[in-house]
């Protein structure tokens, strides 16, 4: 059309900017949460955690062929906001932002107590025992005084220093910090009774497909919507 620029799609470049940003923001508003302590320290733990459960599925994992088919790990971390929405939200963008696109995870979350359980990889029936798991018998990855050595804290720091930032990704895929523009994600929310001190949970499973990890073809150009619901 005339007056067009090529390779400029109206509309559709706004979109992928605005989500961009959005995805950048809500790293920005987890890496700077006061729930990880005045120099970080939590979230440095949280990281160390991510690298030794979900290794398997984080691009530093060696091939498929070698470790076969993982299974699913879990890691629980602070809750990050009040609202369980935004909860799944923050949390889905860390680990969007970390993980290979193939990866599924979930995150679940308690009705009360400023917690939440990740969990990557193929979810199996045993791997909700964390849900009956108060955080006096399973404590947060933000508390443990893990030692970590100078390598991994340089490497934490950076990415800390770059989510806080809040300056979008120029390039780059999903594992290394690209908004997940274009691919279907999908939110399940299930209210739960379960007992045992905690009588109501809100499940929030997040789930992540992709198929190359590309685009998909010419349409709309929209984003995949976010739903929740049952």
């Amino acid at each position: 059309m005339p007056g067009e620029t090529p390779g400029v799609r109206p509309g559709v470049d706004e979109r992928r900017a605005a989500e961009t940003q959005r995805f950048a923001d809500s790293l920005r508003t987890a890496a700077s949460s006061p729930a990880w302590g005045q120099d970080g320290a939590g979230l440095r733990r949280v990281l160390y955690e991510f690298e030794r459960e979900f290794e398997p599925y984080m691009p530093i994992a060696r091939s498929r062929s070698a470790i076969g088919t993982p299974k699913a790990q879990h890691v629980r971390v602070p809750a990050l906001a009040d609202d369980a929405h935004d909860t799944l939200a923050l949390w889905g963008d860390v680990l969007q932002s970390l993980l290979m696109g193939e990866a599924e995870f979930f995150v679940l979350r308690p009705f009360e107590g400023g917690w939440a359980d990740l969990i990557v990889g193929p979810l199996e029936t045993d791997n909700f025992s964390c849900v009956l798991a108060t955080p006096s018998a399973m404590p947060l990855a933000s508390e443990i005084p893990y030692e970590l050595d100078e390598a991994f804290r340089a490497r934490a720091d950076a990415r800390i220093s770059t989510w806080q930032s809040g300056v979008p990704a120029a390039t780059g895929s999903r594992a290394t910090g690209e908004p997940p523009v274009l691919r279907e994600k999908r939110g399940l929310l299930i209210l739960l009774g379960v007992g045992l001190g905690i009588l109501g949970l809100i499940l929030i499973i997040a789930v992540a497909l992709s198929g190359d990890g590309g685009e998909e073809p010419a349409g709309d150009g929209q984003p995949a919507a976010e739903k929740s619901g049952g």
